[in-house]
Parts: structure tokens; sequence; C-alpha cells
């Protein structure tokens, strides 16, 4: 009586057609987007370790005032201004070497790129074929489901008269059973593609309502009661907000005392 029957995501968020699907994993598949950063970051480090290889130029400026030095008495100053120019011509290959590796982590960053979007793709297209495959054959399923039910029916009561047998029976229960075998599995196959596509366009979180936790606010997440503050240890832990939570935390370890805390530290597994 607990169980409860699956939903497909809501319709809203179903694409129209495979390329709007693919479009969509495009631009949202978490995976996809960690390899384009991977590819970006790739980049940063190439660029930055070519910088070795150019001139630096710094505008230098300084003030200097002397009294009495090198045998000279009385005051004296120097100020300068200066546009330095550095070139850094030989290093023992360590320039060199760090360019090559960074030149290598930006093409495998790259290859993984291309190969996340082809597997992408290619997930993205078997997911809506087969969920439009089986939503073509539902209605026939169930169909058969129907009609088996009938002949089921139509054959018990004929059964009952002697006008069927106990195989013929036997036989129409037989492809009742096999028949709404194959319309559940079939029902759960559109699910699981349905969610799978989900999944391929970044949206399976927003389809079953469940917020990221970098967008959650910290008074709605969900944390654990101290399990050594309860009185009885077998009651059970409980769920409450993570801020409530770390609230209460905070006022119980201030009231305990350190000799009772110490116990409790002792006391703590792991501890």
């Amino acid at each position: 009586d607990d169980l409860f029957q699956p939903e497909l995501p809501i319709d809203a968020l179903m694409p129209t057609s495979l390329e709007n699907a693919m479009e969509v994993a495009r631009d949202n598949n978490p995976l996809l987007k960690q390899a384009k950063a991977d590819v970006e970051a790739a980049n940063a480090q190439y660029h930055a370790a070519k910088s070795p290889f150019g001139p630096r130029l710094d505008v230098e400026g300084g003030m200097t005032d002397y009294d009495n030095t090198a045998g000279v008495e009385g005051p004296s100053d120097d100020r300068y201004i200066m546009l330095r120019m550095r070139w850094n011509i030989f290093r023992g290959g360590a320039d060199m070497a760090r360019l090559g590796e960074t030149k290598q982590l930006s093409y495998e960053a790259m290859e993984i790129n291309k190969r996340t979007l082809m597997q992408l793709d290619q997930s993205t297209a078997l997911s809506w074929n087969t969920l439009v495959s089986v939503r073509e054959r539902l209605p026939n399923l169930k169909q058969h489901v129907d009609s088996a039910l009938a002949t089921r029916d139509a054959y018990t009561l004929q059964f009952s008269i002697g006008q069927r047998t106990l195989i013929d029976l036997l036989d129409t229960e037989n492809e009742y059973y096999t028949s709404t075998v194959e319309y559940v599995n079939g029902q759960y196959l559109e699910l699981f593609a349905g969610y799978r596509l989900m999944a391929d366009m970044g949206r399976l979180l927003h389809s079953l309502g469940v917020q990221h936790l970098v967008d959650t606010d910290a008074t709605q997440r969900v944390g654990w009661t101290n399990p050594w503050s309860r009185s009885d240890y077998a009651e059970p832990l409980k769920q409450i907000p993570v801020a409530q939570a770390e609230e209460a935390t905070a006022e119980e370890a201030a009231l305990v005392p350190e000799s009772d805390a110490a116990e409790q530290g002792e006391a703590a597994p792991g501890n």
C-alpha cells in the first residue's frame, strides 16, 4: 500500500524533437560543462606557460638620500625613473618543458571534450529514440492486454459450462500474464528513457523538484540531531535544518562542563 506509481517528468521539461533535446543537452549537461571548463583551464595554463618567452617591461623609480657617505661630507641624493626590459634567453630548458607539458594537457582536454560531446549526442539520441519507440508500442501492448483479458474471461465462462478444457484456460491465463508483463515493462522502459533523457539534458534534478546545493538556502538544508545530546540513546536521530542543528550544537557545547565534554569525547566512536 505504501508503493506509488512513478511518473514521467513534467511535459514542460520534455523536448519537442531530437534536435531540441540535443541543443538543450549541449547547453546544460554537467559533464560537458566540466569538459569545456577543463579546456578553458588548460588553454589558460598554456598561455601562461608562453609568457616567459617574451620580454618583460617594468617602469621603475626610486630615490635615495645620503649623508656623509663615501668620504664626502654633507647630504646627497639620487632620484631615478626608468623603463627596464628583461628577456629570459635561456633558463636550462625548464620553460620549454613546461610549455610542452601544458600544450599536451590542452590537447588532452580538447580530446576529452570532443569525446564527451560525441557520447552525449549518442546517449541523447538513444534515449529519445527509445522514448519515441516505446510510446508508439504502448497502445498496441495495452490493446493486447485488454484482448487477452477478454479472452481469459470468456474461456473461464466457457470452462465453467464444459465448453473449454483446463489446458485452454491455462493457455489464456498465460497469454494474459505474458501480455501484462510486456505492457508493464514498456511502461517502465518509457520511464527509464524519459529520466535518462532528462539526465542527458541536465534537467533531472529540476524534473524531480530537487534544488542544486549551491542554489539552496542554508536554512533549508537538512542535517541530523547531535547523537550525544539524546537522553535516551534508543531514540532515533531526527533530521532538522542545518542552521538549527549548528545553533543547537553551539548552545550545547557552551552548557557542557569541560570534564563532561572530555568524557563525551572519549565515549564518541572514532575518538
